[in-house]
C-alpha cells in the first residue's frame, strides 16, 4: 500500500529556491574572469555555457561569426537623391483615402501626362513618385487640392 500523497516526501522547490539554486550554480560556474573552462564549454547543459560573454571596453555581446550587413551608400544616395527629385509627399487632413479613391482622384483632378506610382503610407500619409517631372512642377505649383472639403498638404519627397 503506498503512502498518502505527501505523507514521506519533500514539498516541491518554490520558485524562490529554483532562483537561488540557479544563482548559485551560476557563481559556481564563475571564477570572477568571465572565461568559461573548456570542460563547461564542450558540456552544453553547462549553465556557464548558455551565458553570453560581454567585453568590458564595448559593452556589447562578443560573438563570432556574426553575419555582416552592408548597404552600399551611393546606391542609398542616389535612390534618396531620386526620390526629392521625383516625389511628392502628401496628406488629406481629416481623411484617409484608400487607394483606388485616391488613383480616381489623382486621374481626375492631377490630370497626369506621364505615370505616377502611388505608395500609401501611416494616417493618412502617401507618395506620389512621377515618371514626368514636368507633372510634378505643375502639381506642386498648382493647387490648392480637396478631396470633397478636405485639404491636401503636399511636400517635395
Amino acid at each position: 500500500m503506498m503512502p498518502p500523497q505527501g505523507v514521506g516526501q519533500e514539498p516541491p522547490p518554490s520558485p524562490k529556491d529554483n532562483a537561488q539554486h540557479a544563482e548559485d550554480q551560476y557563481n559556481a560556474n564563475d571564477d570572477g574572469s568571465g572565461n568559461i573552462s573548456k570542460d563547461q564549454k564542450n558540456n552544453p547543459n553547462s549553465e556557464a555555457n548558455n551565458r553570453k560573454t560581454v567585453s568590458s571596453s564595448t559593452c556589447k555581446p562578443v560573438a563570432a561569426n556574426r553575419p555582416k550587413v552592408f548597404f552600399p551608400s551611393e546606391r542609398i544616395n542616389a535612390r534618396i537623391q531620386y526620390m526629392r527629385d521625383h516625389a511628392l509627399i502628401g496628406n488629406f487632413i481629416g481623411i484617409w483615402p484608400t487607394e483606388r479613391a485616391l488613383r480616381a482622384w489623382i486621374s481626375t483632378v492631377w490630370r497626369p501626362k506621364g505615370e505616377i506610382t502611388i505608395h500609401l503610407g501611416a494616417k493618412g500619409f502617401f507618395t506620389a513618385v512621377f515618371n514626368c517631372l514636368e507633372d510634378r512642377t505643375r502639381i506642386l505649383e498648382g493647387g490648392p487640392y480637396f478631396f470633397n472639403s478636405a485639404g491636401l498638404f503636399l511636400k517635395v519627397g
